[in-house]
């Protein structure tokens, strides 16, 4: 896992206290820090909202929310930004 932030959202580590390696931190402190909408449900026939999540740890994720949930004014999204989708 990587360091996000400062101090690290992970493991509470000031950046200048920082030591080489992967953070030791806490998994479950992951965020998604931005957020692009791969597909929209209009788009396809399973009426869900495709969405590319990059997360705190340097991982991508892939997840599929329903429009009716409101999911970008969810707490999981609220601080993310979104991202453009590169064109394929």
């Amino acid at each position: 896992m990587k360091h996000f932030g400062d101090p690290c959202i992970h493991c509470g580590t000031p950046h200048d206290d920082l030591e080489i390696g992967p953070c030791k931190g806490d998994p479950a402190r992951v965020k998604i820090y931005a957020y692009s909408i791969i597909r929209q449900a209009h788009q396809q026939t399973s009426g869900r909202d495709n969405v590319r999540c990059y997360m705190s740890d340097g991982t991508i994720r892939e997840e599929a929310h329903h429009p009716s949930t409101h999911w970008p004014y969810s707490e999981r999204f609220s601080a993310a930004r979104v991202r453009p989708v590169a064109q394929r």
